[in-house]
């Protein structure tokens, strides 16, 4: 919910990669989708929801959003991801987040699944500062059927000088051909922190449904965070809430 080569230094110095710039290459990824490899697998999709939530916290102020999603996999084990958030702002159409990441997964048997990768979001008007931020991220995890576990470590958590780790737990359960359950849980512990900062330990939660209806899908998910004053402080809708939305696949 990260091309990638352009901004690595980016990443490796912590720096904020605009939304405006970013959504410029989200379209210069899709132009290049068409030179891909045959063998590669490519994925599409537009969608739009009541709201955009990072893990358990609005990043649109509670307002509508559209996101377009592009995927890449290739059959080595390589994948590639971009989506791309505007939402309706005040009245207006605006940039709200991009976020990337790429990495590798390879089969360790049969019904297990090793997967490492680095992601990057950018915030163009985070509620936690009122302004644009971003943070970057390596991960590894392992998915067994239906369960993923990752653990994420963070040197720049939406603001230089904070790390991180995040962990999480992710479950999807077919309850019918075209109706699934998924749920998540996510930790984020603060690991080395400003002094200015004021951030603790933080749990978020979302347990939701889709149904499948040919190329479109439904999304209902109930989802919030607790445990934070320094999201609290700043004014971030950190409430429970019901999210839904629409998708359809290109």
């Amino acid at each position: 919910m990260t091309a990638h080569a352009g901004l690595r230094s980016a990443w490796v110095r912590g720096r904020r990669v605009s939304c405006t710039a970013a959504f410029r290459l989200l379209t210069g990824i899709a132009a290049f989708a068409a030179a891909w490899p045959a063998n590669a697998e490519i994925g599409a999709a537009v969608s739009v929801f009541s709201d955009s939530r990072f893990r358990g916290i609005s990043v649109s102020g509670g307002d509508p959003v559209a996101t377009l999603d592009l995927s890449f996999d290739d059959p080595s084990g390589a994948y590639f991801a971009a989506t791309g958030t505007a939402g309706l702002i005040s009245r207006e159409v605006k940039p709200v987040s991009v976020e990337l990441n790429a990495g590798f997964a390879r089969e360790v048997r049969p019904d297990l699944t090793f997967d490492v990768g680095l992601a990057h979001s950018s915030y163009e008007r985070y509620p936690v500062t009122g302004q644009g931020s971003s943070y970057t991220e390596v991960y590894a995890g392992l998915t067994h059927k239906t369960l993923t576990a990752r653990v994420h470590l963070s040197p720049h958590y939406l603001a230089t000088g904070r790390w991180t780790t995040y962990g999480e737990l992710d479950h999807s359960l077919s309850l019918t051909r075209n109706l699934s359950l998924n749920s998540h849980v996510g930790l984020l512990l603060p690991v080395r922190t400003r002094a200015a900062d004021d951030i603790r330990s933080r749990v978020d939660w979302r347990i939701g449904l889709d149904r499948q209806v040919g190329r479109f899908a439904l999304h209902a998910a109930f989802t919030g965070a607790r445990g934070v004053r320094h999201y609290d402080s700043r004014g971030a809708k950190t409430d429970s809430a019901l999210v839904i939305g629409a998708s359809l696949i290109l």
